[in-house]
């Protein structure tokens, strides 16, 4: 989810798959998508999954 203070929008951006979890490097691909969309600063917020905490993803 995005908030944009400026322009009071939300925004939802998520991915998903049917045929299980997502790797290391499918999570690298979505954050830099992600990020190549949005403008300013961006916080992640992970939850305890083992993905998140790869040296790739970080």
């Amino acid at each position: 989810m995005t908030v944009s203070p400026r322009t009071r929008r939300l925004g939802l951006y998520f991915a998903n798959r049917i045929d299980g979890y997502f790797g290391a490097g499918e999570v690298v691909a979505f954050l830099r998508n992600l990020l190549r969309s949005l403008s300013g600063k961006v916080l992640v917020v992970w939850d305890g999954d083992s993905n998140h905490t790869h040296t790739r993803v970080w």
